[in-house]
């Protein structure tokens, strides 16, 4: 007979597999690993992850995954996030989880965390992964001094000549999601490099674009046709060369005491001082312009505390006179289901979309956050349900066409796939959440996303509701 022994932690459940310490504290776990003289594996975790969840249950109880840990780390799995059910152990890790998260910078979950004996930082890395051989290759990393992030971190300026070392302190960066050192990696690498014009190299230090004064935010200024036919992708240099501007040019224009910001003039100045920015970099400019006032000017107020219920007329007579030369009906419109949801009135939620989508339509992208985040989440109309159904539909190729497979593909079928179910279609739902998950293996996406559609499957066929319980679209509490 097989025994497996499952230690309960707080409202997590573990298999050996990997042996979490229980009700030790931050300085108790620290001081085990000196004695013992091995590392700490810190899993930062939160309750409605759902990666989290498979991580634990799926990846953490496999044999080869606990003997390699046990043998070589304390491990302690932390909870970022507060529950009504915190057990007291949980409760006594509340200000330690707080500092961590600050420190370390924890903002994504799941994120791992690998330190010394000593309690030194060594490394980290973010996300599920798809199987136990994953897993091992990155904790593996993690105990190699060459592979370490932050050992290589502290090694940066004895190797600003090495453009290998910069690629790949530059692609950990990117993976850690590391803000306060991208730009400084990006632009050292971009130094160290003979010829930057690489699909690859332009890809990489893109992320480097913070500041109008960066390196790389020049080349790309210079350069953005040249970029986009190099990368392949339209405007990718425009984009980002457009949002450096608006941090350095323009948010700081919402500051001041201006009654009118007029978009004309203000292209025109950025124009003088930017000679030869392109026609398109101008554009893209002027979307996050846009995208500007709605946060300063229409977030802000209805969204602060004790605000009253929008009046959109008031709203939209405020903004035109402020920004004569801006048409922002369609952004209003756009801002009244986001509004709605927030509040959680629903009913009227679902006849801002509906008169949005039928007034204005949205892009792929956007359909896909009205018909998840809104629609199947919150919705109970069975009108809505199906036309949001409708309206994905057209973004997703049939069953038997894989010419135009992509990415987003898979997160559209599975949109599609929990509208019929709600719905009440369910053997329809069911074939396109396993046709979204098939591509999504064949092509080796997002594990996450590849996580996320086995539960669902799952759920769906156990006759569970799908949009209970759940959170952001990638997430189930």
């Amino acid at each position: 007979m097989l025994t497996i022994l499952i230690l309960f932690i707080g409202n997590r459940i573990f298999a050996q597999g990997i042996n979490f310490e229980q009700n030790k504290s931050w300085v108790q776990v620290k001081a085990k690993a000196k004695t013992e003289h091995k590392y700490i594996f810190m899993d930062c975790y939160a309750t409605w992850c759902g990666p989290c969840k498979f991580m634990s249950e799926t990846i953490f109880p496999q044999m080869g995954v606990g003997d390699f840990m046990n043998e070589n780390f304390i491990s302690i799995a932390v909870q970022m996030d507060k529950t009504t059910k915190d057990i007291p152990f949980i409760k006594g890790w509340y200000r330690d989880a707080e500092g961590i998260a600050k420190q370390y910078q924890v903002s994504a979950y799941p994120t791992y965390l690998v330190f010394s004996s000593d309690g030194v930082l060594l490394d980290k890395f973010l996300g599920a992964t798809a199987d136990e051989k994953e897993f091992l290759s990155k904790v593996k990393n993690a105990l190699n001094p060459d592979k370490q992030y932050y050992t290589m971190v502290k090694s940066f300026n004895q190797h600003l000549a090495d453009s290998t070392f910069l690629h790949e302190l530059l692609v950990k960066a990117n993976q850690n999601h590391d803000k306060a050192n991208i730009a400084l990696f990006a632009n050292a690498y971009l130094k160290s490099v003979h010829d930057p014009f690489t699909n690859e190299t332009l890809s990489i230090i893109s992320s480097g674009i913070t500041t109008a004064k960066d390196t790389v935010f020049k080349l790309y200024l210079k350069n953005t046709l040249k970029i986009d036919t190099i990368v392949k992708r339209a405007s990718f240099a425009e984009k980002r060369v457009a949002s450096a501007i608006n941090e350095e040019d323009i948010k700081p224009l919402f500051t001041g005491a201006n009654s009118v910001l007029a978009w004309n003039e203000i292209k025109a100045q950025i124009s003088m001082k930017y000679p030869g920015i392109s026609q398109s970099t101008l554009y893209y400019l002027s979307f996050i312009f846009k995208g500007d006032i709605i946060d300063e000017e229409i977030n802000g107020p209805l969204y602060k505390a004790g605000a009253p219920l929008a009046d959109w007329n008031e709203l939209a007579e405020h903004i035109k006179a402020k920004f004569p030369d801006i048409n922002m009906d369609t952004l209003i419109a756009r801002e009244k289901y986001h509004y709605y949801g927030y509040k959680k009135m629903w009913k009227e939620c679902d006849n801002a979309i509906l008169r949005y989508m039928a007034k204005y339509g949205a892009d792929r992208y956007e359909t896909n956050t009205i018909a998840f985040e809104y629609v199947f989440l919150h919705s109970n109309n069975l009108l809505v349900l199906k036309k949001a159904a409708g309206w994905m539909k057209k973004f997703i190729p049939g069953l038997t066409d894989s010419s135009n497979y992509s990415n987003s593909t898979c997160e559209n079928m599975d949109t599609y796939a929990n509208l019929l179910y709600k719905a009440g279609k369910k053997k329809e739902a069911i074939i396109w959440e396993k046709k979204a998950l098939d591509i999504s293996l064949k092509f080796d996406w997002d594990k996450e996303d590849q996580v996320n559609n086995r539960i669902t499957m799952k759920r769906m066929q156990n006759g569970e509701k799908t949009w209970e319980n759940r959170g952001k679209h990638d997430n189930y509490n």
